[in-house]
């Protein structure tokens, strides 16, 4: 609590007490007034009252008077005793203090509720309760001496004293307290006030302590700066001489403290450029500080020293200073120089290592990659710096490579080597041999370096390798030869699978020299000699001998045999295959009986056949082909005789540049080296008695040991192929006579259709307009007809009507004349609307760009595939609704007509049979250079689209 708020607790502690003593005098003044002096109610006679006294000092009146009067002082003072009372409760109450009133054992006996707060208990529940319960065990006697004060004195006494029992255990009060005199002479109370100052000692505690930790910091400050190994000095802003310097400055610079004081750096020559102390200057009054500034120091020997300063002012008194921190740094920036060749060596060996090297971070993050890293996997520097070490790896290898990283950061001492999968950055992946130390950084951080080293090569030969003797392994196992092998000492090492099923004997028994107790005794011995010569000699070797087979018979096998070497050159043994030939021994016998066979077999067939080996070389030919080489000797190149060389031929005739021979010539040799599957060659190979044609085959032999030739004659097809070209020709001038007629017949249609329409429409329809208006004639004349003859005419007009309307309309049907008068987009609208009410069919029609005069030619036939098409929906389609559209552009005009009626199969054979109908549209439009279309599907209506070209008016 703060001394204005005790000086206020003071105050009125006071103002209480002085109301206090007005209540107690108000009080005392009352009891002095008789109490006879309250006058009695008027009419009653006071009990015990003596008889007024005529011998009185005043009179009746003026007694009555002067009653009245002190009657009314005594309330007036009562009404303001009691308005003080309630006044000094409220302050009493809501003092700021504490106040407690107690009796001379220290009990309290009336308290304010800012007493309850301090103590901690109800207001109401203190009072009985002794004060010293409160106060903390050490500060009893003080209280208890002050309490003896109070008494002794009467005057008030003041201490400190801590509580206890409260919500704050460490609470302090200060205690105003006075002794109550309710009569002369004796104090049986004693009243106290109750100031809170626990702030207030809480803040006299920390004033103490920092006044204690300022003096032990000055201390220490004065030890640290003797002490301290850094070159200090103090100097003044004024001047810049120093004040003081420390055992530092003076082993730094080689000065004494006495040679120091009142000088200044420039006067000592510290300066290795004094210029730079104005630039010091400039920075310190621009920053108001330095911090770790380098420069040059000159010491008393004149060496030159590395230094990093630091400046600082301070206040020492009346005197604003200067305080110099400053650290010799020379043998660090000698080990940085060091430091940053042996840097820039490590990181030329870095970059251009042959091995790739990246520095991880524990967390696995790339923090560098050398050059050649970066390049291997196809990225730059910058793309790998910052990304997980993991992303590099190959997705399958990433767990355990995770693992392997873990185990090294748990292992820091140990060199770890692995072999991973890396991705580069178009997806393909390399191996490496990884080795990973763990290194600090420059903050003392370990961080992992991986020297990576390219083994993809390695890896591929190595999985070739592998594959190649796994390859080995199951083609030898498969393969349907006896594969063996032999080391250094002749014996036996390896027996395929083939050759311990042949022989029904397993691996062990065959090892070594076992597997020669197969071999048939007759021979053995050569067997053996074969064997070992060649093995001596170091050369390949073959024979041929009978070798037991697991169901104890003897089977010829062929055996090869060729040295194996290691890598380095050194012989290894050998190596051979065992191919069985029984099954060739005896179908040699059967390939001899057979030649008589195959021969007569040749010789049935018609055609020349010969049979090709390998190089080309004619093996047999049968007799038609050597009659027909005797007939046709300047085509010999193409036949040829047994033993000769078929090719030869050929390449002699192509060097006399006939195209016939080098045909042959690349055909054969296709089909012998298997870049074809057949040759194919029609030639013509004339006599003077006919002309003949051949049709050339060549197949392959199986297993591609040649070839089989044969020339078959066709010369009774191409002679008939020939005749149909013929025929083909002529039928296209037919086509195009048929064309133009029907062109013409088409023009004379039209002008039939036109003649007659003109005939019935001026003519017949004429004179039928004449009678029917007759009839109506007859009908009005002045004399009634009888009845009947009536009724005749009237149903005769009728039918005259009718049958000039259905002549108009085969009029129009067979010549519109809308036609030629208002063009083709309205004759053919005003036609489809006639369609529409004729057949009661849902019928849209659609105009664009149709010009408005088009030559007769095409408007006619344009109109009659409108016609047409319409007439063929009416009687076939059984559709419901109809599009019609007619368009028009520079180039012609089109017309598409569409239904959604039951359609048809236009590839039906049937459908085909289309009758005129269509064959007539077919004819208009191609007539003039245009085409048809029509599409049509079962169920799924039809679509018939007409375009003819435009044709000038003059054309």
């Amino acid at each position: 609590m703060s001394s204005k708020a005790i000086t206020r607790d003071r105050r009125l502690f006071g103002a209480a007490v002085f109301v206090m003593t007005r209540k107690k005098q108000a009080v005392a003044s009352a009891r002095k007034i008789p109490k006879k002096a309250v006058p009695a109610k008027s009419g009653a006679k006071q009990e015990g009252a003596k008889p007024r006294s005529l011998g009185g000092r005043l009179p009746l009146p003026e007694r009555d008077a002067l009653q009245t009067m002190q009657n009314d002082e005594l309330r007036r003072t009562q009404k303001e005793l009691e308005a003080a009372r309630d006044r000094y409760a409220a302050l009493y109450d809501f003092s700021p203090a504490g106040h407690l009133t107690l009796d001379r054992s220290g009990t309290i006996v009336e308290a304010n509720l800012r007493a309850g707060t301090l103590l901690g208990v109800n207001q109401k529940e203190l009072i009985g309760q002794s004060f010293g319960h409160f106060v903390a065990r050490d500060d009893q006697d003080t209280l208890h001496r002050h309490c003896q004060e109070v008494f002794k004195t009467g005057t008030p006494q003041s201490c400190e004293v801590r509580l206890t029992e409260t919500p704050d255990a460490s609470c302090c009060v200060h205690l105003e307290s006075i002794a109550m005199h309710e009569e002369p002479g004796r104090a049986a109370h004693w009243r106290t006030a109750l100031l809170d100052i626990t702030e207030r000692k809480r803040a006299e505690q920390e004033q103490a302590r920092l006044i204690e930790d300022l003096t032990r910091s000055q201390k220490h400050f004065q030890a640290l700066f003797h002490w301290i190994p850094s070159a200090v000095g103090i100097s003044t802003v004024a001047d810049g001489r120093f004040i003081d310097v420390n055992e530092g400055f003076s082993r730094l610079t080689g000065y004494r403290r006495e040679e120091v004081i009142g000088r200044t750096t420039l006067e000592l020559g510290m300066w290795v450029d004094p210029s730079q102390r104005a630039i010091v200057l400039q920075e310190l009054q621009k920053q108001g500080s330095l911090h770790n500034r380098e420069g040059l120091l000159r010491t008393k020997s004149g060496e030159i020293r590395s230094l990093m300063i630091s400046l600082h002012p301070i206040q020492l008194g009346p005197t604003p200073c200067l305080i110099y921190l400053g650290h010799d740094i020379t043998d660090r920036k000698r080990a940085e120089e060091a430091l940053r060749k042996s840097e820039d060596r490590y990181r030329a060996l870095y970059q251009d290592s042959p091995f790739m090297y990246f520095t991880v971070s524990a967390d696995g993050t790339i923090l560098s990659v050398n050059r050649l890293g970066a390049e291997s996997l196809g990225f730059r520097a910058e793309e790998l710096i910052g990304r997980s070490v993991l992303s590099i790896f190959y997705e399958e290898d990433r767990d355990a490579a995770r693992i392997s990283l873990d185990r090294s950061l748990a292992n820091p001492t140990d060199l770890a080597t692995w072999e991973f999968r890396k991705v580069r950055k178009d997806g393909t992946t390399l191996w490496v041999r990884e080795t990973v130390r763990l290194v600090e950084d420059d903050g003392g951080a370990l961080v992992m370096l991986l020297a990576c080293e390219d083994i993809t090569e390695r890896k591929r030969a190595e999985e070739a390798l592998r594959e190649s003797e796994s390859r080995f392994r199951i083609m030898a196992d498969t393969a349907p030869t006896l594969i063996w092998m032999s080391g250094l000492d002749k014996g036996c090492t390896y027996f395929n699978q083939v050759w311990l099923d042949y022989t029904g004997r397993t691996m062990e028994q065959e090892l070594g020299n076992g597997w020669t107790d197969g071999v048939h005794q007759e021979d053995f011995d050569r067997c053996r000699k074969t064997y070992a010569e060649a093995f001596d000699r170091r050369e390949p070797f073959e024979m041929e001998y009978r070798l037991r087979k697991a169901d104890g018979q003897y089977g010829w096998v062929f055996d090869k045999g060729v040295p194996r070497y290691f890598p380095s050159g050194e012989f290894a043994g050998y190596i051979g295959t065992c191919i069985d030939m029984t099954e060739r021994k005896w179908a040699e016998a059967a390939l001899q009986a057979s030649d008589v066979f195959t021969r007569a077999v040749l010789n049935s067939l018609s055609a020349p056949v010969c049979v090709l080996d390998k190089e080309g070389v004619i093996v047999t030919t049968n007799d038609p082909w050597r009659e027909f080489t005797k007939r046709h000797v300047d085509r010999a190149f193409i036949f040829g005789e047994v033993s000769g060389n078929y090719l030869d031929g050929c390449r002699h005739t192509t060097a006399g540049s006939l195209l016939e021979g080098q045909a042959i010539l690349k055909g054969v040799e296709d089909v012998l080296t298997g870049s074809e599957r057949s040759f194919i060659y029609e030639y013509a190979c004339h006599v003077p008695e006919e002309e003949c044609w051949f049709l050339m085959r060549v197949t392959p032999l199986k297993d591609a040991k040649g070839v089989v030739i044969s020339h078959t004659d066709i010369s009774r097809r191409v002679q008939m192929g020939l005749a149909l070209e013929q025929k083909t020709v002529l039928l296209g001038e037919k086509q195009k006579e048929l064309e133009s007629l029907a062109g013409k017949l088409i023009e004379a249609q039209e002008a039939e259709r036109k003649r007659i329409a003109r005939e019935l429409h001026d003519d017949f329809n004429q004179r039928l307009a004449a009678l029917s208006l007759e009839l109506e004639s007859m009908e009005r004349a002045p004399l009634a007809l009888p009845e009947p003859i009536a009724r005749q005419l009237a149903a005769v007009r009728i039918q005259t009507g009718m049958l000039s309307d259905d002549l108009h309309d085969l009029a129009y049907r067979l010549h519109p004349s809308l036609l030629e008068h208002v063009g083709l987009e309205v004759a053919a609208r005003d036609h489809v609307s006639e369609f529409a009410k004729r057949t009661g069919l849902s019928v849209r029609f659609t105009g664009r760009g149709v010009p408005k005069t088009l030559s007769p030619e095409v408007a006619t036939n344009l109109f009659r595939v409108l016609q047409e098409s319409l007439q063929n929906v009416s009687k076939h389609a059984q559709a419901t609704d109809v599009s019609v559209r007619l368009s028009g552009s520079s180039r012609g005009v089109g017309l598409s007509v569409r239904d959604n009626g039951k359609g048809f199969d236009f590839e039906d054979k049937n459908a085909g049979a289309r009758g005129l109908g269509l064959v007539s549209m077919q004819e208009r439009t191609r007539g003039l250079g245009g085409l048809l279309r029509i599409h049509s599907l079962p169920r799924s209506g039809t679509k018939i689209c007409a375009w003819i070209p435009n044709l000038q008016e003059d054309a």
